[in-house]
């Protein structure tokens, strides 16, 4: 595919352990929306440890990728991958649009920001080290239970109940659409608001 517009990307690890759970949101949401939207699937690409879809959605060229390696490590697949296809430019690297989940923000809210630091998410900041680069857009899908104080690392495993997270799925899912298709600023106001 010839001028990419956007490079979509989801985070998450593989295995039965992370499966379907809250720490996994970034592949979730992903794969719904192409599910949803774009009637497709992801294929495995083995030399680059990564599934992806070329595709074009409101007139617009996406490359979608989920890097399959451990999350922690996503920055050195993907940067390998935009080596290889002749994309690890600045230019190209602010397409870059990462979805991942935000142990912080409250369950229900996400929020869009770009050019900004990993903000503890050791995925991002592989990512952020290997490009050698923070600008670029990045949707965090808040994983807190509500009024939990605790630490991520007591509930970022836990399995993710489709019904109770179906509105931030479709939040999530419009968020992205607005990414595609209008200015990140007019998104950022659309979506970054706190949930009730």
């Amino acid at each position: 595919m010839k001028n990419i517009d956007l490079i979509i990307i989801g985070l998450g690890n593989p295995g039965e352990k992370y499966q379907n759970t809250l720490h996994n949101i970034g592949f979730l949401i992903l794969d719904d929306f192409i599910e949803d939207k774009l009637s497709q699937t992801f294929q495995n690409n083995k030399k680059f440890n990564l599934a992806l879809l070329e595709t074009n959605f409101k007139k617009k060229n996406l490359l979608l990728l989920k890097p399959l390696g451990f999350m922690n490590k996503s920055g050195e697949v993907i940067k390998k991958y935009l080596q290889y296809k002749n994309l690890l430019d600045q230019k190209t690297i602010e397409k870059l649009i990462i979805i991942h989940d935000d142990s912080d923000q409250a369950q229900g809210n996400l929020k869009i920001i770009k050019n900004q630091g990993s903000g503890g998410h050791n995925g991002v900041r592989n990512i952020q080290q290997n490009l050698a680069s923070k600008n670029f857009t990045r949707m965090k899908i808040g994983i807190r239970p509500k009024n939990n104080q605790s630490k991520s690392e007591t509930f970022v495993l836990n399995k993710i109940k489709k019904s109770n997270f179906y509105q931030t799925f479709k939040k999530a899912e419009r968020a992205l659409e607005c990414l595609i298709e209008k200015k990140l600023e007019i998104c950022q106001t659309l979506y970054n608001k706190k949930a009730d």
